[in-house]
């Protein structure tokens, strides 16, 4: 963990935030070279605006109905 706090020049509190970067990074890295075909249906996804939307008004279902709904609102202004 010090590592990444000097090499990415983050606080300590920062660490492990900073950290799972480098494992994400990692598992795409592994992924990509195993089955690079999955690039381009990532990008598919990316750039499918009507299946972003709908996924998007499902999670935003999803949150008005979950307890922590007011916890959002004191922190996000909307």
């Amino acid at each position: 963990m010090q590592g990444v706090i000097t090499a990415c020049n983050v606080s300590p509190g920062d660490g492990w935030w900073k950290a799972h970067n480098f494992i994400e990074m990692g598992v795409e890295l592994f992924i990509f070279e195993k089955r690079p075909e999955l690039l381009a249906l990532l990008h598919k996804a990316l750039t499918d605006t009507v299946l972003i939307g709908e996924i998007c008004s499902k999670i935003a279902l999803s949150l008005v109905r979950e307890p922590m709904l007011p916890v959002f609102r004191s922190i996000y202004v909307y």
